[in-house]
Formats: C-alpha cells, sequence, structure tokens
C-alpha cells in the first residue's frame, strides 16, 4: 500500500524553484494574469456573477491549501499577488463603488504587483533549469 507523501516530500517535489515544469507552469500563469491585467487597464470593471463569485471562493480555497503547502518566501509572495488580484477583482466586480474614486489607481498598482510576480516567476524559472537536480539531455554522469 502506498503512503501519502507528507507535506515536505510534496513541496519538494513540486518546489517551482527546483522543479521546471511546476515554474513553468507559474511562469505561464502569470502570463495570462499580466496579460488580463494589463488588457483591463483602461476598461471599466465588469459585473459579475454568482457563479463566477462560487468559482473564485473554489479557487481562493486552492491558494488556501497552496499556502499551506509551500513553504518559501517567492511561493508564498506569488501566491499572496494572485490572491490579491483576484479579490481586488472581485471586489470591483461585485461592489464597484469601493474602489470608483480610486479606479485607475488601483488599476495600476494591480498591474504592478502582477508584473513584480511575473519577474519573481522568472527568478524561478531560472533557478530551477540552473539546479544541479535537472538532468541535462547529453550528459550521463559518466560524460560529466
Amino acid at each position: 500500500m502506498k503512503q501519502a507523501p507528507s507535506d515536505q516530500d510534496s513541496h519538494a517535489l513540486h518546489c517551482p524553484i527546483k522543479n521546471v515544469k511546476s515554474a513553468l507552469f507559474v511562469v505561464g500563469a502569470f502570463c495570462v494574469i499580466t496579460f488580463a491585467s494589463w488588457n483591463g487597464l483602461h476598461k471599466p470593471p465588469e459585473h459579475d456573477s454568482l457563479a463566477q463569485l462560487i468559482s473564485v471562493i473554489f479557487v481562493l480555497a486552492m491558494l488556501a491549501q497552496f499556502f499551506v503547502e509551500f513553504t518559501c518566501f517567492r511561493e508564498r509572495l506569488l501566491l499572496g499577488i494572485a490572491t490579491i488580484h483576484l479579490l481586488t477583482m472581485e471586489v470591483q466586480g461585485f461592489a464597484p463603488s469601493v474602489f470608483s474614486n480610486h479606479l485607475e489607481l488601483v488599476k495600476s498598482i494591480k498591474f504592478a504587483l502582477v508584473l513584480l510576480g511575473l519577474f519573481v516567476s522568472l527568478t524561478m524559472l531560472i533557478q530551477a533549469v540552473r539546479s544541479p537536480n535537472v538532468k541535462r539531455a547529453g550528459r550521463t554522469p559518466l560524460n560529466s
């Protein structure tokens, strides 16, 4: 019978600083978030539906689980940026009067945070590629 991995084993397996596939996923996700944030800079906020609110609650629950699993500062910083982006987007959709006076400033700050997240995720990808745990093509322990 297979034993469930502990949180540390799971973190070591999926850490974007050590795992290139995880780092590529994080970079791809922040590229999409950056594009969506840039695309919506000069558009009025959209009103959200109740179905979207339920899906956002589900995503926030997943992000909370990731907060528990991932312990590195950069991972938690990216999760925090994604959470802030998601929450401000939902507040703008359901209660537009909260940010009505400072909407452009809030959008600009969100975009700056997402750009910071993209740069941090790119550094994680670079570090994962440079990691000695990555097996490079054409190099075997006997060739090195």
